[in-house]
């Protein structure tokens, strides 16, 4: 069977415009700087069109597949799995938080988000950080925090983790996304 050149590259063209979007949005962020060399890893990389595409979108940059680099995520994941501390920390894809009532400042709150709890005026649905997108945290740390149930009739509360890929927000506005 014969396929002609342009159809497949027609074929494959959408994700390597994704791919090429990607790896220049990551260039393109603040943390990075001086960014001189790009390994490419997993069995697409060895297809020479996403290879040309991207010796061709980065002129400046030094293009490298090793050999077998469709192996080489199976290889690092097994050695993570020996040694872990091989990575030292983790950059935060999304910024993560958790959903809290805290005493309720005009000046501060929105007076939309107003909740009397045994006659003491809360804010609700506070989106409370843990840590930020992009932040780098090392591995192993551990975010220690301490609440109190809010009023005098509450038992227990809830934690329920929340993300949010902008960063920016102040208010949870959403229900929570609950898996069984």
């Amino acid at each position: 069977m014969r396929i002609d050149v342009e159809l497949m590259k027609n074929i494959f063209k959408p994700s390597i415009d994704n791919i090429t979007s990607l790896i220049q949005s990551i260039l393109d962020s603040d943390a990075l700087v001086d960014i001189a060399q790009i390994l490419l890893v997993g069995g697409f990389s060895e297809c020479l069109l996403i290879q040309d595409a991207i010796k061709t979108k980065f002129p400046n940059k030094k293009i490298i597949v090793p050999e077998e680099a469709g192996l080489s995520v199976l290889k690092g994941a097994v050695l993570f799995g020996h040694r872990p501390f091989y990575i030292e920390s983790r950059k935060m894809k999304y910024t993560y938080g958790i959903e809290l009532k805290d005493h309720f400042d005009s000046s501060e709150h929105d007076i939309k988000r107003l909740v009397v709890v045994d006659g003491v005026e809360y804010c609700d649905k506070i989106f409370e950080k843990l840590v930020t997108i992009n932040e780098t945290v090392p591995v192993g740390s551990i975010i220690n925090r301490s609440y109190s149930a809010t009023g005098t009739t509450t038992e227990t509360d809830e934690f329920i983790l929340y993300i949010n890929r902008r960063g920016s927000a102040i208010y949870i506005n959403h229900p929570p996304f609950r898996s069984m």
